[in-house]
């Protein structure tokens, strides 16, 4: 087999510095890209979803298996208002609110399931010196 060479590089090692380069920025431009994405709140129940942001202030209602669940949204903080499951000590309304990505509300009885996504921004974030 002969091999063609370019001065330096033979073709298959040119071939292999563009591969890489293409890895590197494709890589570096989707992790930018998700930087500026707004925390918002993702409702799911069973097969279905719904998506809101947190700078509105708004009441959901959402239908569940056994009623339906309120849904608050107020000064960027997601909490549960009122639901009608049979749970007599209600541990979801009980939880408090929400507001950072990876905060998590579920009510079993009635297969609900709030949970905040997204990226908070870098200055948000906490670092050693606040610790």
């Amino acid at each position: 087999m002969k091999r063609i060479k370019l001065r330096y590089f033979y073709i298959g090692d040119l071939s292999i510095l563009i591969i890489v380069i293409g890895i590197i920025l494709f890589i570096s431009v989707r992790s930018l890209s998700g930087q500026s994405q707004a925390p918002k709140l993702v409702i799911r129940r069973d097969t279905s979803e719904w998506q809101y942001t947190l700078d509105t202030d708004m009441t959901i209602q959402i239908p569940g298996k056994i009623g339906t669940d309120e849904i608050v949204i107020r000064d960027g903080l997601v909490f549960i208002g009122d639901t009608p499951c049979g749970c007599a000590l209600k541990i979801c309304v009980a939880s408090g609110s929400i507001s950072k990505p990876g905060d998590w509300i579920i009510c079993l009885p009635n297969r609900l399931f709030l949970s905040i996504e997204g990226r908070l921004p870098d200055s948000s974030l906490v670092d050693a010196v606040a610790f």
